[in-house]
């Protein structure tokens, strides 16, 4: 059985999706946890090959997607944003206070060590380390982007590190190179390909969040406006004025 803190976890992260591709594989993600004895035994016991290369993409799609809820819930209260997907984030949701952020942040914990224990449901040695390293890799700019806000001054390059690091790797480097391992499509020239693709989408998709973030409409959104500029975040559009 889930501790009743990642049950929470999941049953959250399902109600504050918006999309039904999030639902879905929440909700695959958390029947994997409640029944892996059962249903996701070991892949190696399951003797079709199509079986479990679909399997592994379940569970790989689905450890990216608990790894995003966790990590925004973490984002939240690092950036202070009450609004995600168009609902309290779950810091407001859990108490609006030090409580509903302790309670957060401890739920996030448990997000991300559910992600990672999914990876396991796979014997795809590859996959597991790749992604756990995308993983490491977005935490690690989590970190770059707070040690930007602290500098008096920033330079585009520093802003665009932590970009990438944060969030384009995560959101499309990760599952590019993924989708390209399970497909067998592994060469040198095609990771080069998707990797360049991946950086600029990631960063072009960040500076236009950061737009919005500003001049967004909250409504239409579904995230805190104006939050950056409360939490004196150093943005590429700061870094211009």
């Amino acid at each position: 059985m889930l501790p009743s803190s990642l049950a929470h976890l999941t049953l959250y992260a399902l109600l504050s999706s918006d999309t039904l591709s999030q639902r879905s594989a929440i909700l695959i993600s958390g029947f994997c946890l409640l029944a892996s004895r059962t249903v996701f035994i070991r892949i190696s016991n399951v003797p079709s090959p199509d079986l479990v290369t679909s399997i592994t993409r379940v569970v790989a799609a689905s450890a990216f997607e608990v790894f995003e809820s966790a990590v925004l819930m973490h984002d939240d209260v690092i950036d202070r944003s009450e609004i995600r997907r168009g609902k309290p984030s779950a810091f407001i949701a859990l108490g609006n206070n030090h409580t509903g952020k302790s309670r957060a942040i401890c739920l996030g914990d448990s997000g991300l060590i559910t992600a990672v224990c999914m990876l396991d449901r796979t014997e795809n040695s590859k996959i597991r380390q790749y992604i756990t390293h995308i993983f490491l890799r977005t935490i690690s700019g989590e970190l770059a982007d707070i040690d930007v806000a602290e500098k008096r001054e920033i330079r585009d390059n520093d802003v665009i590190a932590a970009f990438i690091e944060k969030t384009a790797t995560y959101t499309v480097l990760g599952p590019s190179i993924c989708g390209a391992l399970l497909a067998g499509q592994t060469t040198e020239q095609a990771e080069q390909l998707l990797t360049d693709f991946a950086v600029n989408a990631g960063v072009a998709f960040q500076i236009k969040d950061d737009l919005l973030g500003i001049y967004g409409n909250e409504k239409i959104i579904g995230k805190t406006v104006n939050g950056d500029i409360a939490e004196g975040k150093k943005s590429l559009l700061v870094s211009h004025f």
